[in-house]
């Protein structure tokens, strides 16, 4: 090798171990973008693609297994008291349990075909529930008698998980007087009542007993629309014989809740709370097994 060939060759050697590093250097950069930013996008994709997988098939068995042995032996129809101005919350209803009722009456003071809503040609206003709910017990007994064992009054904000409630009452009668809620009571007059927010579940023999006989006799069910519709709801059924059930499971929690989920894992509740409730109020840790 002479001497011009030598002095090439040699610098090109002395810059090898350098180009080497760079580039090691290079590639160890760009596997660490891949691992960072781009490998997690992929595998989130895929994740979300397995999670809606799984979220269909879970809506289909839902559906498949809603429609079994209980939800024809324990058939439930839901009245949802509803305004002209809160219909919108109709939307989250229908598309979620309202599906799982056997069938649905929406109530309002005026009827919105568009909306499925039932007009009941009452005054609307917080005052007016009372009118409301009776005339929304008066319509399904006289169209819907027959159509389910068990009747659940509800608000439209609202949520009920119909299996559980079906494997709640299916222990008990639908022939029985008797209707389940959170129980109350008014400190004023010591009265038994179910509280409204929660919504509450009458028997068939207690819509019966009810509208035939109660809501015609002013003696036993207040007339007129004004007026606590779950106080005097909870007068009128006890003084036609409904008895107040005791819906609280075996470690004695409430199944219905009239505050939001979130409320109950307080360590304390409303105060006002504590002067109506029935049963001794729990919350916090003591909802845990």
């Amino acid at each position: 090798m002479d001497y011009f060939t030598q002095g090439i060759f040699s610098r090109m050697t002395s810059k090898i171990p350098v180009l080497i590093v760079r580039l090691c250097i290079l590639i160890l950069v760009l596997t660490l973008i891949y691992q960072v930013y781009v490998r997690p996008s992929r595998k989130n994709e895929s994740g979300l693609n397995i999670s809606k997988m799984f979220h269909q098939k879970l809506i289909r068995r839902n559906e498949t297994t809603t429609r079994g042995s209980l939800f024809d032996t324990v058939r439930i129809l839901c009245i949802v008291t509803t305004s002209p101005k809160t219909m919108s919350r109709l939307q989250g209803v229908q598309q979620t349990w309202g599906k799982r009722c056997n069938k649905v009456a929406y109530v309002s003071s005026s009827a919105s075909p568009e909306r499925q809503v039932i007009g009941l040609n009452v005054t609307e206003g917080y005052e007016m529930l009372w009118g409301k709910t009776k005339a929304a017990f008066q319509y399904v007994r006289n169209h819907h008698a027959d159509d389910a064992d068990w009747f659940l009054k509800a608000d439209d904000d609202t949520y009920v998980i119909l299996e559980n409630l079906r494997t709640f009452l299916n222990a008990h009668d639908p022939q029985d007087l008797i209707y389940f809620g959170h129980r109350f009571h008014y400190p004023k007059t010591n009265q038994n009542y179910m509280s409204g927010g929660a919504g509450y579940t009458l028997s068939k023999a207690g819509l019966v007993k009810l509208v035939d006989v109660g809501l015609s006799n002013d003696s036993l069910c207040q007339n007129g629309e004004e007026g606590i519709e779950d106080v005097l709801m909870g007068q009128c059924l006890e003084r036609l014989g409904v008895q107040h059930g005791d819906s609280r499971d075996r470690f004695g929690r409430n199944r219905f809740l009239p505050l939001r989920l979130e409320k109950y894992f307080k360590n304390k509740l409303y105060e006002r709370l504590y002067h109506h409730e029935y049963y001794p109020a729990l919350s916090g840790n003591t909802l845990q097994l």
